[in-house]
């Protein structure tokens, strides 16, 4: 944006003082506009010929000859002396033109003649003895620049210093623009971090501009989305834990009550005993959700081995698939693989989905776990050999609280939210998660994370 802002600044400025010095010149050139030397012009004219009459009329044409020559010589200024009726005192070649310059200033009543090559200036002028005379001043026009022509180093020296200061000019007004933008986005993204202490600076809020406005609407948004989100979190987890004393007592009371009933009532109790662990198992799994959106936004990313991280999950996973004499076999095509990670969060996510896994198997069956390189890619499959989804679910299995119509979740239970919860973590580090029924049986859960560069 720097780049962009600083190269429209310096070119608009080039552009800008170029066309306008170029048409100041074509005007001055063409007689549009005066350069202020008319005035000058008028008043040299007027001095110098005056003693001119006087050399004219005490010493004769040849001494006026000799002095408009030397008037010319040092001044550039060509002056001629006409009688009353536009001829010359002293004739040259040109002197038809000069009369026609004088009726023609006479009939538009103008002083100046202002011509590509040439300004003329005309003073009616009175002497003693009562003869009126007419002073013509020709000044021939020079480039306005002589010195930088003759001189191409100073030329060179000039356009430097000119374009370096319309660069430093483009600079700080593009800073100006470009320094509280950056700090407004440096801002924001402390707020995707999960910084809601940020606030933009004084300087900016302090701006009378659109920018300032930007700074104050910012921390007003600010603040009221850290509110918001303290609200919800606080209220999940106040709701999560009010609800986990009663439903305690509702699980101590089944247990005194099944001592009571015959054994052909039980199946009741089982029922509501069923439903009450639900109950408590999709508490729990709101707290996870709870303490998933406070790690979201505490940025403490570190860089660790993901095959030696998946071992972990698994040594840590055995023990509740053994109880059921199920299996659960690695088979990695690399020895190391680093991947940038929020270790709790993910594992939390490659848990949840290694639990379905084992939930979902058969007694005795086997759950799979490969990990494999993919170009920038590392990939963690999972699979399980139960009964599948219908093709339709696959998709709608990470909708938080979904559960398929099938006897795949009836019987085995589940709430619906841990594969929401691993996808949200899992996008959360630039990574997906996807879900397709295996070849042959089973549902085959596919994650994936971008490796380290470098």
């Amino acid at each position: 944006m720097f780049k962009t802002i600083f190269m429209w600044f310096l070119f608009g400025m080039l552009v800008v003082i170029t066309v306008s010095a170029s048409l100041t010149i074509f005007m001055a050139r063409e007689g549009i506009i005066l350069t202020g030397r008319e005035d000058i012009l008028s008043a040299a004219l007027e001095s110098h010929g005056l003693r001119c009459l006087e050399i004219y009329q005490e010493r004769g044409p040849m001494s006026l000859r000799e002095e408009l020559r030397k008037i010319a010589d040092e001044t550039g200024l060509f002056i001629h002396i006409l009688d009353e009726r536009g001829n010359p005192l002293l004739p040259y070649p040109r002197s038809r033109k000069l009369k026609e310059l004088w009726f023609e200033a006479k009939k538009s009543r103008q002083e100046i003649i202002n011509r590509r090559d040439f300004v003329a200036i005309f003073k009616r002028i009175t002497v003693g003895d009562g003869k009126n005379y007419i002073l013509v001043g020709i000044l021939p026009k020079r480039p306005l620049f002589p010195g930088f022509i003759r001189n191409p180093k100073v030329l060179a020296v000039l356009v430097v210093g000119f374009i370096a200061s319309v660069m430093l000019l483009a600079y700080v007004l593009t800073r100006h623009i470009t320094d509280p933008i950056l700090e407004l986005s440096q801002a924001a993204k402390a707020v995707t971090e999960g910084d809601f202490s940020i606030r933009v600076g004084e300087k900016i809020k302090k701006r009378r501009d659109e920018i300032g406005q930007l700074g104050r609407v910012f921390d007003e948004m600010t603040c009221y989305v850290n509110e918001l989100l303290e609200a919800q979190n606080r209220l999940l987890r106040d709701i999560s834990h009010e609800l986990r004393s009663p439903l305690a007592r509702l699980m101590v009371a089944l247990e005194l009550v099944r001592k009571g009933l015959p054994e052909h009532n039980q199946k009741l109790l089982d029922r509501v005993e069923k439903e009450a662990s639900t109950l408590g198992e999709m508490i729990g799994q709101i707290l996870s959700v709870s303490r998933l959106e406070q790690e979201m936004g505490k940025k403490s990313f570190s860089e660790d081995d993901l095959v030696q991280f998946v071992r972990s999950i698994i040594d840590d996973s055995k023990i509740e698939a053994e109880k059921d004499g199920k299996v659960m076999t690695l088979h990695s095509q690399v020895d190391r693989l680093v991947v940038t990670m929020k270790p709790s969060m993910l594992r939390s996510a490659i848990e949840n989905v290694l639990r379905n896994a084992i939930r979902f198997s058969p007694k005795g069956g086997e759950i799979l776990i490969y990990i494999e390189k993919e170009e920038n890619l590392a990939k963690v499959t999972i699979r399980d050999h139960g009964q599948g989804v219908p093709e339709e679910d696959t998709e709608k299995l990470f909708r938080p609280f979904y559960r398929v119509e099938s006897s795949r979740d009836r019987q085995k239970g589940g709430v619906g939210l841990g594969l929401a919860i691993a996808k949200r973590a899992l996008e959360y580090h630039g990574g997906g998660i996807e879900a397709t029924n295996a070849p042959g049986g089973g549902l085959m859960v596919t994650m994936w994370l971008p490796l380290c560069k470098g």
